[in-house]
Protein backbone atom coordinates (compact mmCIF):
# COMPACT_ATOMS: atom_id res chain seq x y z
CA UNK A 1 0.00 0.00 0.00
CA UNK A 2 2.70 2.53 1.23
CA UNK A 3 4.41 1.81 -2.84
CA UNK A 4 1.33 2.81 -4.47
CA UNK A 5 0.75 5.95 -2.18
CA UNK A 6 4.23 6.99 -2.96
CA UNK A 7 3.94 6.60 -6.47
CA UNK A 8 0.33 9.10 -6.21
CA UNK A 9 3.05 11.73 -3.89
CA UNK A 10 5.62 11.16 -7.36
CA UNK A 11 2.56 11.86 -10.01
CA UNK A 12 1.58 15.14 -7.82
CA UNK A 13 5.00 16.03 -6.87
CA UNK A 14 5.79 16.18 -11.14
CA UNK A 15 2.37 17.81 -11.19
CA UNK A 16 3.24 20.88 -9.10
CA UNK A 17 6.78 21.14 -10.57
CA UNK A 18 5.09 21.12 -13.91
CA UNK A 19 7.40 18.68 -14.61
CA UNK A 20 10.73 20.88 -13.25
CA UNK A 21 12.90 18.07 -13.70
CA UNK A 22 15.40 20.27 -11.65
CA UNK A 23 13.04 21.46 -9.13
CA UNK A 24 12.33 17.85 -8.67
CA UNK A 25 15.87 16.58 -8.04
CA UNK A 26 16.25 19.52 -5.71
CA UNK A 27 13.50 19.12 -3.54
CA UNK A 28 14.64 15.44 -3.50
CA UNK A 29 17.78 15.76 -2.70
CA UNK A 30 17.42 18.24 0.04
CA UNK A 31 14.25 16.36 1.83
CA UNK A 32 15.07 13.11 0.90
CA UNK A 33 12.01 11.39 0.32
CA UNK A 34 8.69 12.53 -1.63
CA UNK A 35 6.81 11.79 1.58
CA UNK A 36 9.01 14.36 3.43
CA UNK A 37 8.30 16.76 0.35
CA UNK A 38 4.72 16.40 0.75
CA UNK A 39 4.70 17.55 4.37
CA UNK A 40 6.76 20.35 4.51
CA UNK A 41 4.91 23.13 5.65
CA UNK A 42 4.85 26.59 4.17
CA UNK A 43 6.69 28.20 6.99
CA UNK A 44 9.75 25.60 6.39
CA UNK A 45 9.96 25.95 2.93
CA UNK A 46 10.52 29.73 3.36
CA UNK A 47 13.08 28.85 6.06
CA UNK A 48 14.82 26.81 3.04
CA UNK A 49 14.59 29.35 0.82
CA UNK A 50 12.45 28.23 -1.70
CA UNK A 51 10.47 30.54 -4.10
CA UNK A 52 7.13 32.37 -4.15
CA UNK A 53 6.11 30.51 -7.35
CA UNK A 54 7.18 26.90 -6.28
CA UNK A 55 5.93 27.52 -2.68
CA UNK A 56 2.35 28.05 -4.11
CA UNK A 57 2.19 25.18 -5.94
CA UNK A 58 3.93 23.30 -3.26
CA UNK A 59 0.95 24.19 -0.93
CA UNK A 60 -1.65 22.66 -2.93
CA UNK A 61 -1.72 19.12 -1.19
CA UNK A 62 -4.62 17.88 -3.08
CA UNK A 63 -4.12 14.61 -4.54
CA UNK A 64 -7.33 14.00 -6.95
CA UNK A 65 -5.31 14.29 -9.85
CA UNK A 66 -2.81 12.65 -9.19
CA UNK A 67 -5.25 9.78 -8.05
CA UNK A 68 -6.74 9.94 -11.29
CA UNK A 69 -3.69 9.77 -13.28
CA UNK A 70 -2.65 6.50 -10.95
CA UNK A 71 -5.69 5.18 -11.82
CA UNK A 72 -5.14 5.82 -15.42
CA UNK A 73 -1.94 3.57 -15.08
CA UNK A 74 -3.62 0.90 -13.66
CA UNK A 75 -6.39 1.11 -16.06
CA UNK A 76 -3.96 0.88 -19.03
CA UNK A 77 -1.08 -1.50 -17.56
CA UNK A 78 1.42 1.25 -17.31
CA UNK A 79 4.03 0.46 -14.73
CA UNK A 80 6.11 3.05 -12.74
CA UNK A 81 9.13 3.27 -11.05
CA UNK A 82 10.74 6.00 -8.80
CA UNK A 83 14.12 6.86 -8.57
CA UNK A 84 13.88 5.21 -5.05
CA UNK A 85 12.57 2.01 -6.60
CA UNK A 86 15.88 -1.26 -6.64
CA UNK A 87 14.25 -1.95 -10.39
CA UNK A 88 15.16 1.60 -11.30
CA UNK A 89 17.88 1.81 -13.59
CA UNK A 90 21.24 2.28 -11.66
CA UNK A 91 23.08 3.58 -14.75
CA UNK A 92 20.10 6.95 -14.86
CA UNK A 93 20.54 7.01 -11.30
CA UNK A 94 24.27 8.63 -11.91
CA UNK A 95 23.06 11.28 -14.33
CA UNK A 96 23.00 15.11 -14.01
CA UNK A 97 18.95 15.90 -13.25
CA UNK A 98 17.64 12.03 -13.16
CA UNK A 99 13.85 11.40 -14.02
CA UNK A 100 12.14 10.90 -10.30
CA UNK A 101 9.65 8.89 -11.88
CA UNK A 102 9.18 7.25 -15.14
CA UNK A 103 6.45 5.50 -16.59
CA UNK A 104 6.98 2.41 -19.06
CA UNK A 105 5.17 -0.17 -20.81
CA UNK A 106 6.80 -3.83 -21.67
CA UNK A 107 8.85 -5.89 -19.87
CA UNK A 108 11.08 -3.43 -18.07
CA UNK A 109 13.18 -5.58 -15.47
CA UNK A 110 13.83 -7.69 -18.43
CA UNK A 111 15.37 -5.02 -19.95
CA UNK A 112 17.42 -3.87 -18.16
CA UNK A 113 18.95 -7.15 -16.51
CA UNK A 114 21.30 -7.39 -19.63
CA UNK A 115 23.96 -4.39 -20.75
CA UNK A 116 22.54 -1.45 -22.91
CA UNK A 117 24.11 0.55 -26.05
CA UNK A 118 21.95 3.18 -27.14
CA UNK A 119 21.97 3.65 -31.29
CA UNK A 120 20.75 6.55 -32.55
CA UNK A 121 21.21 9.05 -36.47
CA UNK A 122 18.90 11.15 -38.35
CA UNK A 123 15.78 11.24 -39.40
CA UNK A 124 16.80 12.75 -42.61
CA UNK A 125 18.75 8.60 -43.08
CA UNK A 126 20.60 7.89 -46.78
CA UNK A 127 20.55 3.82 -48.02
CA UNK A 128 23.87 3.73 -47.01
CA UNK A 129 23.23 4.83 -43.65
CA UNK A 130 20.02 3.17 -43.02
CA UNK A 131 22.41 -0.21 -43.97
CA UNK A 132 24.50 0.52 -41.48
CA UNK A 133 21.75 1.13 -38.98
CA UNK A 134 20.05 -2.71 -39.78
CA UNK A 135 23.83 -4.30 -39.52
CA UNK A 136 24.46 -2.55 -36.45
CA UNK A 137 21.26 -3.54 -34.58
CA UNK A 138 20.78 -7.00 -35.50
CA UNK A 139 24.48 -7.40 -34.93
CA UNK A 140 24.17 -6.27 -31.16
CA UNK A 141 20.97 -7.39 -30.44
CA UNK A 142 22.27 -10.80 -31.40
CA UNK A 143 24.73 -10.82 -29.12
CA UNK A 144 23.21 -9.67 -25.94
CA UNK A 145 22.44 -6.47 -25.67
CA UNK A 146 19.79 -4.10 -25.30
CA UNK A 147 19.49 -1.97 -27.78
CA UNK A 148 17.78 1.60 -26.50
CA UNK A 149 16.65 4.03 -29.16
CA UNK A 150 13.76 6.73 -29.90
CA UNK A 151 10.60 6.72 -32.47
CA UNK A 152 11.64 8.96 -34.98
CA UNK A 153 11.65 8.13 -38.82
CA UNK A 154 14.95 7.00 -40.79
CA UNK A 155 18.12 5.63 -38.35
CA UNK A 156 15.57 4.65 -35.57
CA UNK A 157 12.56 3.24 -37.10
CA UNK A 158 15.25 1.11 -39.01
CA UNK A 159 16.93 0.26 -35.68
CA UNK A 160 14.19 -0.64 -34.10
CA UNK A 161 12.92 -2.91 -37.03
CA UNK A 162 16.22 -4.92 -36.99
CA UNK A 163 15.97 -5.43 -33.57
CA UNK A 164 12.85 -6.68 -33.95
CA UNK A 165 13.65 -9.25 -37.37
CA UNK A 166 15.71 -11.25 -35.17
CA UNK A 167 13.40 -10.97 -31.62
CA UNK A 168 16.18 -9.16 -29.68
CA UNK A 169 15.35 -6.51 -26.83
CA UNK A 170 14.80 -3.24 -27.85
CA UNK A 171 14.13 0.29 -25.34
CA UNK A 172 12.48 2.87 -26.75
CA UNK A 173 12.17 6.62 -25.07
CA UNK A 174 9.27 8.61 -26.07
CA UNK A 175 9.31 12.73 -25.99
CA UNK A 176 5.78 12.57 -24.63
CA UNK A 177 2.98 10.46 -22.77
CA UNK A 178 2.84 6.53 -23.29
CA UNK A 179 -1.05 7.63 -23.98
CA UNK A 180 -0.15 10.06 -26.43
CA UNK A 181 2.39 8.33 -28.70
CA UNK A 182 0.11 8.63 -31.77
CA UNK A 183 -0.78 6.06 -34.43
CA UNK A 184 1.97 6.46 -36.44
CA UNK A 185 4.31 4.66 -33.85
CA UNK A 186 1.94 2.59 -31.96
CA UNK A 187 2.58 -0.85 -34.43
CA UNK A 188 6.24 0.22 -33.28
CA UNK A 189 5.40 0.44 -29.84
CA UNK A 190 3.33 -2.67 -29.52
CA UNK A 191 6.14 -4.83 -31.25
CA UNK A 192 8.65 -3.29 -28.66
CA UNK A 193 6.72 -4.58 -25.61
CA UNK A 194 6.87 -8.39 -26.29
CA UNK A 195 10.73 -8.51 -25.43
CA UNK A 196 11.20 -4.98 -24.43
CA UNK A 197 10.11 -1.63 -23.01
CA UNK A 198 8.83 1.50 -23.94
CA UNK A 199 9.59 3.80 -21.37
CA UNK A 200 8.99 8.35 -20.68
CA UNK A 201 9.38 10.63 -17.87
CA UNK A 202 5.90 11.89 -18.55
CA UNK A 203 2.50 11.36 -17.64
CA UNK A 204 0.45 9.09 -19.39
CA UNK A 205 -1.59 12.02 -21.34
CA UNK A 206 1.08 14.49 -21.11
CA UNK A 207 1.46 15.51 -24.87
CA UNK A 208 4.84 16.52 -26.39
CA UNK A 209 6.35 20.02 -24.94
CA UNK A 210 8.79 22.58 -26.30
CA UNK A 211 11.70 20.87 -24.50
CA UNK A 212 10.63 17.56 -25.09
CA UNK A 213 13.61 15.91 -27.24
CA UNK A 214 16.06 17.74 -24.62
CA UNK A 215 15.08 16.09 -22.15
CA UNK A 216 14.24 12.64 -23.83
CA UNK A 217 18.04 12.50 -25.50
CA UNK A 218 19.37 12.96 -21.74
CA UNK A 219 17.27 9.92 -21.47
CA UNK A 220 18.30 8.11 -24.47
CA UNK A 221 22.08 8.70 -23.59
CA UNK A 222 21.39 8.11 -19.68
CA UNK A 223 20.08 4.58 -19.70
CA UNK A 224 23.54 2.91 -21.35
CA UNK A 225 27.18 2.39 -21.17
CA UNK A 226 27.18 3.68 -24.21
CA UNK A 227 26.16 5.60 -27.51
CA UNK A 228 26.13 4.94 -31.23
CA UNK A 229 26.49 6.97 -33.84
CA UNK A 230 25.11 6.05 -37.17
CA UNK A 231 24.49 8.68 -39.20
CA UNK A 232 23.95 12.60 -38.01
CA UNK A 233 25.06 16.03 -39.75
CA UNK A 234 26.23 18.81 -37.05
CA UNK A 235 23.21 20.09 -36.26
CA UNK A 236 20.88 16.95 -35.01
CA UNK A 237 18.64 15.62 -31.94
CA UNK A 238 21.58 12.64 -32.24
CA UNK A 239 24.92 14.94 -31.87
CA UNK A 240 22.94 16.35 -28.62
CA UNK A 241 22.51 13.03 -27.23
CA UNK A 242 26.04 11.93 -27.65
CA UNK A 243 26.82 15.18 -25.83
CA UNK A 244 24.97 13.99 -22.99
CA UNK A 245 26.73 10.95 -23.02
CA UNK A 246 30.09 12.21 -22.84
CA UNK A 247 28.51 14.52 -19.94
CA UNK A 248 27.64 11.80 -18.01
CA UNK A 249 31.01 10.09 -18.53
CA UNK A 250 29.51 7.00 -20.98
CA UNK A 251 31.47 5.79 -24.04
CA UNK A 252 30.83 7.40 -27.71
CA UNK A 253 31.19 5.73 -30.65
CA UNK A 254 30.91 6.55 -34.15
CA UNK A 255 30.61 5.45 -37.33
CA UNK A 256 33.25 7.45 -39.97
CA UNK A 257 31.57 9.13 -43.12
CA UNK A 258 32.51 10.64 -45.86
CA UNK A 259 34.02 14.10 -45.67
CA UNK A 260 32.20 15.00 -48.19
CA UNK A 261 28.70 14.00 -47.12
CA UNK A 262 26.84 16.69 -45.20
CA UNK A 263 24.70 14.05 -43.30
CA UNK A 264 28.20 12.68 -41.64
CA UNK A 265 29.37 16.10 -40.51
CA UNK A 266 28.63 15.08 -36.97
CA UNK A 267 30.18 11.98 -37.07
CA UNK A 268 33.65 12.85 -38.46
CA UNK A 269 33.04 16.42 -35.77
CA UNK A 270 32.51 13.68 -32.88
CA UNK A 271 35.46 11.75 -34.53
CA UNK A 272 38.21 14.91 -34.05
CA UNK A 273 36.92 15.48 -30.66
CA UNK A 274 38.13 12.40 -29.67
CA UNK A 275 34.97 9.61 -29.79
CA UNK A 276 35.71 6.18 -30.96
CA UNK A 277 35.65 5.12 -34.16
CA UNK A 278 33.95 1.52 -35.01
CA UNK A 279 33.49 -0.02 -38.69
CA UNK A 280 31.35 -2.90 -37.69
CA UNK A 281 29.17 -4.21 -34.52
CA UNK A 282 32.25 -6.65 -33.67
CA UNK A 283 33.99 -3.73 -32.34
CA UNK A 284 31.64 -3.11 -29.97
CA UNK A 285 31.09 -6.82 -28.73
CA UNK A 286 34.66 -6.66 -28.44
CA UNK A 287 35.11 -3.11 -26.59
CA UNK A 288 32.50 -5.14 -23.67
CA UNK A 289 33.42 -7.91 -23.57
CA UNK A 290 35.60 -8.29 -21.01
CA UNK A 291 33.02 -6.08 -18.64
CA UNK A 292 30.07 -8.34 -19.54
CA UNK A 293 31.66 -11.91 -20.16
CA UNK A 294 28.10 -13.53 -19.01
CA UNK A 295 25.87 -11.45 -21.14
CA UNK A 296 28.14 -11.19 -24.51
CA UNK A 297 27.17 -13.88 -26.74
CA UNK A 298 29.35 -15.22 -29.82
CA UNK A 299 27.03 -14.56 -33.28
CA UNK A 300 27.56 -16.11 -36.27
CA UNK A 301 29.13 -13.13 -38.62
CA UNK A 302 29.47 -14.36 -41.86
CA UNK A 303 28.06 -11.77 -44.16
CA UNK A 304 25.87 -14.16 -46.19
CA UNK A 305 25.14 -11.27 -49.05
CA UNK A 306 28.45 -10.86 -49.45
CA UNK A 307 29.17 -14.79 -49.79
CA UNK A 308 26.09 -15.30 -52.09
CA UNK A 309 28.19 -12.39 -54.87
CA UNK A 310 31.50 -14.13 -53.92
CA UNK A 311 30.19 -17.66 -54.74
CA UNK A 312 28.85 -15.99 -57.94
CA UNK A 313 31.44 -14.58 -59.26
CA UNK A 314 33.92 -16.03 -62.00
CA UNK A 315 37.52 -15.27 -62.81
CA UNK A 316 36.10 -13.05 -65.96
CA UNK A 317 33.09 -10.95 -66.55
CA UNK A 318 30.40 -11.88 -68.01
CA UNK A 319 29.78 -10.21 -71.74
CA UNK A 320 26.51 -9.44 -70.88
CA UNK A 321 24.27 -8.30 -67.93
CA UNK A 322 23.35 -11.19 -65.41
CA UNK A 323 19.72 -9.71 -64.61
CA UNK A 324 17.62 -6.64 -64.82
CA UNK A 325 18.57 -5.14 -61.82
CA UNK A 326 22.18 -4.65 -63.16
CA UNK A 327 20.70 -3.54 -66.71
CA UNK A 328 18.69 -0.80 -65.32
CA UNK A 329 21.30 0.44 -63.22
CA UNK A 330 24.18 0.48 -65.43
CA UNK A 331 21.60 2.60 -67.71
CA UNK A 332 21.58 4.98 -64.83
CA UNK A 333 24.87 5.68 -64.95
CA UNK A 334 25.93 5.73 -68.38
CA UNK A 335 24.62 9.71 -68.01
CA UNK A 336 27.01 10.49 -65.06
CA UNK A 337 28.02 9.92 -61.74
CA UNK A 338 25.23 9.02 -58.99
CA UNK A 339 24.78 8.66 -55.37
CA UNK A 340 23.38 5.12 -54.50
CA UNK A 341 20.07 6.85 -53.01
CA UNK A 342 19.60 8.34 -56.86
CA UNK A 343 20.05 5.20 -58.18
CA UNK A 344 17.34 3.64 -55.97
CA UNK A 345 15.09 6.28 -56.92
CA UNK A 346 15.50 6.16 -60.85
CA UNK A 347 15.49 1.79 -60.74
CA UNK A 348 13.07 1.31 -57.89
CA UNK A 349 15.20 -1.32 -56.40
CA UNK A 350 15.95 -1.62 -52.54
CA UNK A 351 18.98 -0.55 -51.06
CA UNK A 352 20.18 -4.22 -50.71
CA UNK A 353 19.64 -5.31 -54.59
CA UNK A 354 21.57 -1.72 -55.36
CA UNK A 355 24.62 -2.83 -53.28
CA UNK A 356 24.57 -6.37 -54.14
CA UNK A 357 24.90 -5.25 -57.30
CA UNK A 358 27.17 -2.53 -57.61
CA UNK A 359 29.87 -5.03 -55.97
CA UNK A 360 29.45 -7.37 -58.79
CA UNK A 361 29.50 -4.54 -61.59
CA UNK A 362 32.22 -3.28 -59.80
CA UNK A 363 34.09 -6.40 -59.61
CA UNK A 364 33.30 -7.17 -63.22
CA UNK A 365 34.95 -3.50 -64.30
CA UNK A 366 31.72 -2.22 -65.70
CA UNK A 367 31.75 0.41 -63.12
CA UNK A 368 33.94 2.34 -60.74
CA UNK A 369 33.03 3.91 -57.29
CA UNK A 370 34.43 7.56 -56.78
CA UNK A 371 35.40 9.67 -54.09
CA UNK A 372 32.42 10.72 -52.19
CA UNK A 373 30.42 7.60 -52.47
CA UNK A 374 29.31 8.20 -56.18
CA UNK A 375 29.21 5.63 -58.84
CA UNK A 376 30.13 5.80 -63.02
CA UNK A 377 30.19 3.46 -65.63
CA UNK A 378 33.89 2.89 -67.20
CA UNK A 379 34.11 3.61 -70.94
Amino acid sequence: MRESEDKVLWIWLRLVTEGNVRWMNALYETLGSVQDIYKTTDEEYIAMGVGEHIRRRLNNKDLKQAYDIFGICEKFGIGMVDITDAAYPELLRHITAPPCLLFYDGRFAEAFSHPTLTVIGTRHSTASGEASAAEFARGLAASGFTVVCGVADGIEQIIHRSVMEIDGRCVQVLPCGLLKAGKRVAHMIRDTVVHGAVVTECLPNEVRRFDAYPLRNRILSGLSHGTLVIQAPKKSGAIMTAGYAAEQGRDVFVLPGSVRDPSYSGNNALLVDGAHPVIAYDDLVDFYREKFPEDIREVDRRDETFETFLSSVTESAPREFENEEQQAIYSVLSDGAHFVEEVMRQTGLTAQQVFVELSRMEFYGWIEALPGGTFKTIS
